[in-house]
């Protein structure tokens, strides 16, 4: 029982007739190289089967093995693809509302591609090229006159808190946001 992927001609490849995952050692967790009068083991996993094996033009490997996917090049040990995958929706509850108006206050950074407003007393931050929209401040008392900072990584607004008025501001805190519509974390704090 064997899984091949056969290699495309190169210099270093000429005289290759497969790659395969094979059951010489027992399982299908190793990768060897098959040539017509011998066969080098190029992997030594003894768990899980290797699957999905490929090859590339330039023969570089790629594989599946335990869940995770691998490349390995020619002399080297196989090496596993880290991937990251990115959504608009975090993990807390999103609240679904439609509001045609009423806003009280509009600001837009230097970017243009959010726009900040203040609605029912709470500030909104909304992509200006999506349908994403993050509210900002959720509380009791109203907050109003609203700007973002020269690089767009902070809002300032007037805000009543226990009855009195300050100017607070929320930044982004994570350095790797770059808007606070897909931001994950932020900071208010009184300015």
């Amino acid at each position: 029982m064997t899984e091949t992927a056969h290699s495309p001609s190169s210099p270093t490849s000429r005289e290759r007739t497969g790659i395969r995952s094979s059951l010489r050692t027992g399982t299908r967790s190793t990768i060897s190289l098959s040539a017509p009068d011998k066969s080098v083991q190029l992997t030594h996993y003894t768990q899980n089967p290797v699957r999905y094996l490929s090859v590339a033009k330039n023969g570089t490997l790629a594989f599946s093995y335990n869940g995770d996917l691998y490349t390995l090049t020619e002399g080297r040990e196989p090496v596993k693809v880290e991937i990251a995958v990115y959504s608009d929706q975090d993990e807390r509850d999103i609240e679904r509302a439609t509001y045609s108006g009423g806003a009280t206050d509009i600001a837009i950074p230097k970017s243009q591609k959010e726009i900040a407003l203040i609605l029912r007393g709470d500030v909104f931050v909304t992509s200006a090229d999506y349908r994403t929209t993050k509210r900002i401040t959720n509380t009791a008392s109203q907050e109003r006159d609203l700007s973002f900072s020269e690089d767009g990584r902070t809002l300032y607004y007037s805000a009543e808190r226990d009855g009195h008025w300050g100017i607070w501001r929320t930044s982004l805190s994570n350095k790797d946001d770059k808007y606070f519509t897909y931001a994950t974390e932020f900071k208010e704090e009184l300015f």
